[in-house]
């Protein structure tokens, strides 16, 4: 306790599950070998073979153990069928903050005072990802500095937020909107052997709460921390803003109302989908969205009048008048707005 009276403060961090303080001695080699095929696992189906996205979460995980109490202003989604290794990537993650580490299915629910003091939240099965409202809540942890906490009974109270978060989910669906950078949105790989890629690698059997007093499981938990507190991050990196994925363009894409996600799609590929392209002729439309050709010809006309007049004078008359009855788009002033918020450059 620090402080007196108003001014007190308690410390209630009781520090990292493994290390010396435990009794762990030095790195071994069992539980080097172990982190190489953690670290593989990151790479070849978190990230899917894409080397600057598995350097992110390698980075990622290595700031939040270097600095525990902060926020990343990021959480991080992974998508994939059983057997991607997902638990095997994130719950050595959870266990090395031991009383700080949180793996739950229900850490949304309104009751939320298990995640006071907890420094990394894993939210396993979250098959709920595609609600606007709880991706708004849980936009809401990783960014405030300061939560509401309830309890069962209890009056609500405000408490410090330390955590980081993961969630992994088998379906694909995740609502992320346009102007979100907090999303790391991944759609992970599964290895090709299935659980045999784990098993020769000695990865299964160590991980869970059962399994952790196992000597290969402590050798490897005290190794990955060790792993994780040696880089020297860049100066000044941070992990925020999201990178830019191509799951996370689609998942945009797919929440977006008809003609918002054709103008979208529009303008992150440089392709405008039911439009002739020079020399490939009509390209077909995603998703089987509804809109009429009419509707294409009105927007994608405004929006090459747009660059070729600057949308003044008498450019922006014609462009009202090409997008008179699209929904939305009734006038230029309203299309130029909604290309600007599609962009992130206006809220």
């Amino acid at each position: 306790i620090s402080g007196e009276g108003k001014a007190a403060r308690v410390n209630r961090w009781q520090g990292f599950a493994y290390g010396p303080a435990h009794g762990d001695a030095a790195p071994t080699k069992r539980g080097k070998a172990l982190v190489s095929a953690w670290r593989e696992n990151l790479h070849a189906h978190m990230a899917a073979g894409r080397k600057e996205l598995s350097e992110y979460l390698w980075r990622l995980c290595a700031w939040k153990i270097q600095h525990p109490t902060d926020v990343p202003l990021v959480f991080v989604v992974l998508t994939g069928p059983q057997g991607s290794g997902k638990n095997t990537f994130v719950l050595p993650l959870v266990n090395l903050f031991g009383a700080h580490g949180l793996h739950s299915q229900s850490a949304l629910s309104q009751f939320n005072v298990r995640m006071e003091g907890t420094a990394l939240v894993y939210h396993d099965e979250a098959e709920y990802l595609a609600a606007a409202k709880t991706m708004r809540l849980l936009k809401a942890f990783v960014t405030e500095q300061q939560l509401t906490y309830e309890s069962k009974g209890v009056d609500t109270y405000q408490g410090l937020n330390l955590a980081m978060h993961f969630a992994a989910a088998n379906n694909h669906s995740v609502h992320i909107e346009p102007t979100d950078r907090r999303v790391v949105l991944l759609r992970t790989r599964p290895p090709a052997e299935g659980a045999k890629w784990f098993q020769k690698r000695g990865l299964d059997g160590i991980i869970g709460r059962r399994e952790l007093d196992r000597p290969e499981s402590r050798e490897f938990h005290a190794a990955l921390l060790d792993a994780l507190r040696r880089p020297r991050l860049p100066a000044g990196w941070r992990p925020i803003p999201a990178p830019e994925t191509e799951e996370r363009a689609e998942a945009i894409e797919e929440h977006l109302p008809a003609l918002d996600a054709w103008v979208w799609h529009a303008l992150q590929r440089g392709v405008v989908p039911g439009l002739a392209v020079p020399g490939r002729g009509p390209e077909p439309w995603v998703r089987g969205r509804a809109i009429s050709p009419d509707e294409r010809q009105a927007v994608w006309g405004a929006f090459r009048e747009s660059l070729a007049t600057g949308g003044v004078g008498g450019g922006s008359r014609a462009i009202s008048q090409r997008t008179e009855g699209v929904t939305g788009y009734n006038s230029f002033a309203g299309f130029a707005r909604r290309v600007l918020v599609l962009l992130g450059a206006e809220s």
